[in-house]
């Protein structure tokens, strides 16, 4: 017969998730940094999912156009499928709260991946609420979740898997490792996968030379081995390479017909300099280690993890004798020796294995340590409590109280050397740490008295009161970082809210000139409200507003573009540099951003910035005349007509026609047709035109939206062969036009069914995932 039991402990643990997700839902706080940035996916992604039915494959803004792989694969994680189906359902509008509750999915899995780890390792049930909470309560998500939540959420799982792989060696355990592993990839940057990929590798190896499996018999490994023939194996095998093929499939084609401009990169190998890889992403000096105790700093890496963490680490190197203390405390030092940079020796050796030289952030990769460093703590909790019942138990409440007297010395520092900038090398507006150290302090000296005040004490009581004020204590310590942070960061009013709600838009005639433009955008309130308040985060924060916003030229920087339109901007380029004897030098603009000037009109014009970006065309002998023997590379050098447009087949650098703007010619458009948008979304655009009268020459459609060989376009549902457009935009001939109106269609075919099969497969395993947390709640015990 089954018996119903609910695991009241973990029930316990997602009422303080619950709890930690209010305080910030109630504070109106907005994401910052890339926090904003994941937002502002989700919110693109979603829009098109729930108006039209498919995750969009085009982002036509910001940079010219540019199809969506690469924002795919970083930025939505297979919690992020499951809130599109559920917004999809229920019709959600307001893409903020939904994006909260994929966010809300996401710790709950970190939690369950915790909670099954803690279980496995750990006896005590103090030291498994420790463990799940401070993994949960450390992890900060509002202003960079990659390296400080995103990166390591799946490692407690891997780990569990790993673990109980080498229990008996069944291989079933091995197949589902391989797939979290992948799906721990999507909804992280391409740039993580090796971190990804080596801190469990790293793991598995040392617990297998610390734990003697590899001295097993042969006649076990043997019948062990005929595990690999099973059914359940055998599918696992089978969804890893469905989703290891889907995935390198995306990847590959996110590249194709792109250029890499990020900062630090080579955009050839798109592989990090050593001199980049050992320097890249904040500070590397050792002392920034002591943040694990202040927690100063929010501005990028976040690594506080309370006081009694560190008490507890360094009982646990004094008394904690297996194989998994062991196994984390090499991870552990492993991640920080490596996040010294070439402050270290070890940095610049890992540079030259497979693949790391693709990652950038060192000096953001600590964080991750919080996961080895809290196992690490809690085995010594549990090691710690375990004795208390035993004869030596006075000798280490003596230990654990001389850890606890140098843990409050090394933290008071602070106060005694605020003006020292050798202990004070941190951001401009890193967080004020004096509430949050001087009340981590009062806890642990709290913790102190108490631990002091029952040495002589071993009764079961005082044993519990303890426990719960150890508990209690380390709670207050942690979720101090948490209130710290609210009270000193701004919150933003409920308008930024309701500016992330899913509408349908326009398409924007023309990109914007000024920034006061960009601004006055209707949905774009909440980026007003952080230049207002945070002006260090208002450039990154408008980074990518590819949401609804299309400027001129990028904001603050450009990660990717096309390569046609990287190619066209360089031509552009060299023509100044002819006109003028030079290059022109990188200034800040009118976004406070750094990029080339281009005082080119035939530039703006292209782009769609001081002419639509629907444009007709017809052809100019004129300039056929002058152009006629050259290759459109060389034409785009040379050009000074601002409306002239250099038509040519893909592939072919020869002039396919030469056209010039109607709109140049006497305002010869409005006697000849009338444009209407009838539907516009980020992978298609139709359109109406009413011919007034006969054109007496060919005409062409022109579009300042990027060129890519996976658009297809149809006039009066006929296909149409698209052209390139001074080289990196579109252009069709409107041949067989009538009288009257003239439909007219773009469609962006991309991987359709790719994403398609990716999304419905996502969004299954995230339901599985879903479904082990409430197996974790809810068990059934044969009675």
């Amino acid at each position: 017969m089954l018996k119903f039991r609910i695991d009241y402990t973990f029930l316990g643990l997602n009422v303080i998730l619950i709890c930690l997700n209010i305080v910030y839902w109630l504070s109106s706080t907005i994401p910052l940094h890339d926090g904003l940035l994941t937002l502002q996916s989700f919110h693109v992604f979603y829009r098109d999912f729930l108006l039209h039915g498919e995750l969009p494959a085009w982002l036509p803004y910001n940079f010219y156009g540019l199809p969506s792989d690469y924002y795919l694969l970083t930025f939505l994680s297979p919690f992020q499928y499951f809130a599109f189906f559920l917004g999809k359902v229920f019709h959600i509008k307001n893409t903020y709260y939904l994006f909260l509750f994929s966010v809300y999915l996401e710790q709950l899995q970190l939690l369950t991946g915790s909670y099954l780890l803690s279980k496995k390792v750990l006896h005590q049930k103090i030291s498994i609420i420790f463990m799940c909470a401070g993994i949960l309560l450390s992890s900060f998500l509002y202003i960079q979740p990659f390296f400080n939540f995103k990166l390591f959420s799946f490692f407690p799982l891997v780990f569990f898997l790993i673990l109980k792989f080498l229990d008996n060696f069944n291989f079933l355990y091995l197949g589902l490792t391989g797939v979290i592993l992948i799906l721990s990839l999507f909804g992280n940057a391409a740039f993580l996968a090796p971190i990804l990929i080596y801190i469990p590798l790293l793991f598995l190896l040392i617990v297998l030379l610390k734990g003697n499996y590899l001295k097993l018999n042969i006649a076990f490994l043997k019948k062990r081995l005929k595990g690999l023939l099973k059914p359940w194996f055998v599918l696992f095998c089978v969804i890893l390479l469905l989703l290891a093929l889907c995935y390198l499939f995306i990847a590959s084609e996110a590249l194709n017909f792109s250029v890499l401009t990020a900062v630090g990169r080579d955009p050839s190998t798109r592989k990090v300099p050593l001199s980049e890889f050992l320097t890249y992403g904040g500070s590397t000096s050792i002392l920034r280690y002591l943040e694990f105790i202040w927690g100063i700093g929010f501005s990028e890496a976040v690594i506080y993890v309370g006081l009694i963490p560190i008490v507890f680490l360094i009982y646990s190197v004094l008394f904690v004798r297996n194989t998994i203390f062991y196994s984390s405390l090499i991870c552990l030092l492993a991640i920080l020796a490596v996040g010294l940079g070439r402050q270290g020796l070890i940095a610049p050796i890992i540079y030259h294995l497979p693949l790391l030289s693709y990652y950038r952030h060192i000096g953001l990769l600590v964080p991750v340590a919080k996961i080895f460093l809290l196992l690490c703590a809690s085995l010594g909790i549990d090691h710690f409590f375990e004795s208390l019942s035993t004869k030596k138990r006075k000798k280490n409440q003596k230990t654990l109280i001389t850890c606890s007297i140098i843990i409050v010395f090394l933290s008071s520092l602070y106060f005694l050397f605020e003006d020292n900038p050798f202990f004070l090398n941190f951001p401009s507006h890193a967080l004020n740490p004096y509430f949050l150290n001087g009340f981590a302090i009062a806890l642990l000296l709290l913790f102190l008295v108490v631990n002091v005040y029952f040495f002589h004490r071993s009764s079961r009581k005082i044993k519990s009161i303890l426990i719960y004020s150890f508990l209690i204590l380390y709670l207050l310590d942690i979720f101090s970082w948490h209130l710290s942070y609210l009270i000193f960061s701004d919150s933003y009013s409920p308008d930024s809210v309701k500016s992330f709600v899913v509408e349908n838009y326009d398409l924007q005639m023309k990109r914007f000139e000024t920034i006061n433009q960009l601004k006055n955008s209707r949905s774009l309130s909440v980026f007003r409200d952080i230049a207002a308040s945070k002006p260090e985060f208002a450039r990154y924060g408008i980074i990518y507003t590819f949401a609804d916003a299309d400027p001129c030229i990028p904001i603050y920087r450009q990660d990717f573009w096309t390569t046609f339109v990287d190619d066209f901007m360089k031509l552009r380029l060299s023509f100044q540099e002819k006109q003028t004897g030079k290059l022109p030098e990188n200034r800040q603009g009118h976004y406070g951003t750094l990029f080339p000037t281009y005082d080119d009109s035939l530039f703006y014009n292209t782009i769609g910035c001081t002419a639509s970006k629907i444009r007709f065309g017809i052809p100019s002998e004129n300039l056929r005349q002058e152009f006629n023997n050259d290759d459109v590379t060389t034409i785009l050098q040379k050009l000074d007509n601002p409306n002239a447009i250099i038509v040519n087949e893909y592939g072919n650098n020869k002039p396919r026609e030469f056209l010039e703007d109607i709109n140049s010619i006497n305002d010869l458009q409005n006697d000849l047709l009338n444009v209407k948008i009838v539907d516009f979304s980020l992978n298609s655009l139709e359109l109406d035109i009413e011919l007034k009268k006969e054109p007496t020459t060919p005409l062409w459609l022109i579009y300042a939206d990027a060129f890519h060989p996976s658009w297809q376009a149809f006039v009066n549902e006929k296909p149409a062969n698209i052209f390139m457009a001074n080289y990196a935009f579109k252009g069709i001939k409107l041949t067989n036009l009538k009288m009257g109106v003239n439909h007219v269609s773009f469609h962006f075919k991309h991987l359709r069914k790719v994403r398609v099969f990716l999304t419905i497969v996502l969004f299954l395993v995230s339901c599985c995932l879903i479904m082990l947390t409430f197996l974790n709640i809810f068990t059934f015990e044969r009675s």
